[in-house]
Order: C-alpha cells, then structure tokens, then sequence
C-alpha cells in the first residue's frame, strides 16, 4: 500500500464510523456483521445500546466472539435469534454481496416504525474493468477480491450503485434522510422506516 492509500484508509475510517454512529439508537441491528470489528467499536462508544449482531457464516461469527469481548453485544449466526423491535439497523458492505432486495426485505420487518435505517457500501456502479482493482485499498477488500476471484468481484462491485441502492431501500419502505460520499468510492445513507 503506498503512502498516498494507507493516509486515505486513516482517514476514511474514522470518517466512515462516526457517520454511522451518530444514527445508533437504543436497540440496535448489525446485518451482515462479519467478524464484528465495526460491530464492537460501535458498542465501545454506545454502551448503553443493546446490539445484535448478526451475519449467517458461522466462522465469522465466532471470531467476533471470541475477538471481541463487549458487554452490551450478542453475536449470532442463526437467523430466528435475531429477534425483532430494532429502532436502528446498519448493512455495512452486505448490500453489493447479498443484493439490496434481499437484505432489505429481511431487515425491514424486524425494525421499529421509524427505526433508522443506516446503508455503507461501495458505489462503483460503471467502473472500467482496468480501473477497478486498483480502487481496493484495503487489506480486507483485497482479500475478497482474491477470495471470489476478479471477473466475480468486478460483477458484484459494479452492478448497483448508490442510487440504486437508495431506489431500493425506498422502496422497501424507508425515507431518506441523509446521504454521503465518501472519496468517490463508499456511500453512507440513512432512511426512516415508514412502511
């Protein structure tokens, strides 16, 4: 990683966690929380929020549990122990893996009426094939890339993109209320359910 890439990673994650965290409410859903890590900083500074965190890949799962060790966090990679009644819930990187419709329709009947609705992805909708590899800075997101392989990758990244996202979760039943870009690349968006 050159000098330039790992100041832009600084910088956009503390960017990135403080938008998210400011629509954290009581009772909190982490969908797709994979090995926890924005998951428990967002319970470090929230103590007093109830957070579930739910992803279905079980390894994933008990790394978070094992890894990090906060009270106010239950970690569960079984769907019916998600429960319901969440006045705020967050897709961080879940959105271009799973697909918005999916993700949305499991997640709206388990929130409150208007529960906060927060949505972090990627939106490299159109990216040139040459350009996009070169755009994954973090140590995370190369691994994926590796992982899935690249043509699979460059199709998953790059078939939706931050309106389509926002299309979808409206339709959904959510309102906006607040929409970011972040480095021409990551998208922060906030609804209200009011459906």
């Amino acid at each position: 990683m050159t000098k330039n890439l790992r100041e832009l990673y600084w910088q956009l994650i503390p960017i990135l966690l403080q938008s998210v965290r400011q629509h954290i409410g009581r009772r909190h859903l982490d969908f797709g929380c994979g090995k926890g890590l924005i998951t428990s900083w967002l319970a470090s500074r929230h103590p007093s929020t109830e957070i579930i965190a739910y992803d279905p890949n079980r390894t994933d799962i008990e790394f978070a549990r094992n890894s990090w060790r906060v009270n106010n966090v239950k970690y569960t990679h079984e769907a019916p122990e998600v429960g319901e009644g969440f006045d705020s819930a967050s897709l961080t990187f879940v959105l271009h893996e799973m697909g918005a419709e999916q993700a949305l329709s499991e997640v709206l009947p388990k929130m409150l009426p208007e529960g906060r609705l927060i949505l972090v992805d990627y939106d490299i909708k159109g990216v040139p094939k040459d350009q996009f590899a070169r755009m994954f800075i973090l140590d995370s997101e190369r691994e994926e890339l590796q992982k899935i392989g690249m043509e699979s990758a460059y199709k998953m990244h790059t078939r939706a993109g931050l309106e389509d996202y926002a299309q979808s979760a409206q339709a959904a039943g959510f309102q906006e209320t607040a929409k970011t870009k972040l480095f021409d690349k990551y998208f922060i968006w906030v609804g209200k359910k009011v459906a």
